[in-house]
Formats: C-alpha cells, sequence, structure tokens
C-alpha cells in the first residue's frame, strides 16, 4: 500500500467538510440567542439542540479581540484543529456548536485548546460520556 492511500484514508475519516461547518450569519445569531453558553480560559462554547440542527460547528474570532488576520487565523486553526481531533467522541444527536476564541488563546499550544474544548463541551453534555 502507498503512503498516499494511507494518509488519504486517515485525513478522509478526520476531514471537516463544509455540510459540518455553520456558515451562515443567521445560524450564528440562533445558536447565540438559543444555545447554552460555557466559558473557558481561552474559549466561549455556546450549544444548541434542535432537530433540524445537524452536528455543525461555527468558529468566532473577533478583530476587536484579534487586531491582525495572522492571529485571527491561527486562533480559529487551533480550534478546528481541536474540533477534528475530538469529532468522533461527540453524541450523535443534533447539535450545533459555536466556539468564540479569546485572546489567551495565542499564548497556549493545540492540546491545551483541545483539552479546554473537550471539558466545555463535556460540560454541555454532547460528550459521549458526560451525563
Amino acid at each position: 500500500m502507498k503512503r498516499e492511500d494511507v494518509a488519504g484514508r486517515s485525513s478522509r475519516r478526520l476531514a471537516f467538510p463544509s455540510s459540518r461547518r455553520l456558515l451562515a450569519h443567521a445560524l450564528f445569531q440562533r445558536v447565540f440567542a438559543e444555545g447554552r453558553e460555557a466559558p473557558g480560559r481561552f474559549l466561549v462554547v455556546w450549544v444548541s439542540r434542535s432537530p433540524d440542527a445537524g452536528r455543525r460547528l461555527g468558529v468566532v474570532a473577533t478583530k476587536r479581540t484579534f487586531h491582525d488576520a495572522v492571529d485571527r487565523n491561527r486562533a480559529k486553526r487551533l480550534i478546528r484543529e481541536s474540533f477534528r481531533r475530538i469529532q468522533h467522541d461527540f453524541t450523535d444527536e443534533p447539535w450545533e456548536l459555536v466556539v468564540l476564541a479569546r485572546r489567551r488563546i495565542l499564548e497556549v499550544k493545540q492540546p491545551q485548546v483541545q483539552d479546554e474544548l473537550s471539558k466545555l463541551c463535556a460540560r454541555q453534555g454532547i460528550l459521549r460520556g458526560s451525563r
């Protein structure tokens, strides 16, 4: 088996397709309005559960918090990678998740972000075994 085949299979399994992302402003607003908030040191998480929700993630890194585009992009990359690594630990019920990056996220490495995201999602009851 070729190396590309192995890498392709595992990366497809851990992919983060656009169907799993919140993209529309109205969807973000609905999660903020209807969702439950769980604040952390590096992140704030909102979870909204509704039958038509699916299982989607939205990532927010504001210009007010991160003045430079480089910092906004790094914060979003850290969150997306953390989500990608734990995505198979989530419950099968429908939910929409919005994650807001705080300024302190730039001071830590990806494993710390992943750990906090896992804890906040467990607190919200959307990780397996968290209820």
